[in-house]
């Protein structure tokens, strides 16, 4: 059903005026009064937010100086945006289905609707090796690193 009105029904919930409005079948429209302020909407993923819920960090030994890592944000932490991956130490980073011999700064940019990201990283020398990452979801930001000792 087409809904009309030439002087408009005054504004839709965020606050943007209407003059007319396509109103599917079984269906409803809220519209405020004109000069009302527009309702604030926290999106769904946001509403879990405080306290912070932590990212999932795992770290699993595939080979000698091979660790699998796997980020994972927490229920409430809504979809994966991106990883800020910082200048490995003695290592290189795979990023799956992408850049692979990582050695210097960069950012992984997550598919809409991720959940997970996962990385390979690579000893290149003698000793300990590790990165630090920023995650963002949801949420804000989240710090991690993966790494392990010289053995």
């Amino acid at each position: 059903m087409r809904l009309v009105a030439p002087g408009g029904f005054g504004r839709d919930l965020d606050g943007q005026p209407v003059a007319n409005y396509n109103l599917p079948a079984y269906s409803g429209m809220i519209f405020l009064k004109p000069g009302a302020a527009p309702i604030p909407i926290t999106p769904p993923e946001q509403l879990a937010c405080t306290p912070r819920p932590r990212v999932n960090t795992t770290v699993t030994k595939t080979s000698t100086g091979v660790l699998q890592v796997t980020i994972t944000p927490s229920t409430g932490g809504g979809y994966l945006r991106s990883v800020q991956i910082d200048t490995p130490r003695n290592a290189t980073v795979d990023i799956q289905g992408g850049q692979q011999g990582v050695s210097s700064s960069t950012t992984y940019q997550a598919a809409s609707g991720a959940t997970s990201a996962q990385f390979t990283l690579r000893r290149t020398g003698a000793g300990a090796y590790f990165v630090q990452m920023t995650v963002t979801d949801g949420c804000g930001t989240w710090k991690t690193f993966a790494g392990s000792g010289g053995n």
